[in-house]
């Protein structure tokens, strides 16, 4: 797992390949630290997206 650190938090980021027959995608997990809370992501564009609203959220 890698660190994401934003605006003071610090999230774990886990990232899984599945696969589906000869296919393989990505799936990304952001964990605030210390939490039990996951926020899950089906594409990295999502995730960016989440990332982008959580520091507009700051400003």
């Amino acid at each position: 797992m890698n660190s994401v650190q934003l605006n003071n938090t610090t999230f774990l980021l886990r990232l899984t390949q599945i696969r589906r027959g000869e296919d393989a995608v990505w799936h990304y997990v952001l964990i605030p630290a210390g939490s039990q809370e996951e926020y899950s992501f089906r594409s990295l564009a999502d995730l960016i997206t989440f990332l982008q609203k959580q520091m507009e959220s700051f400003n």
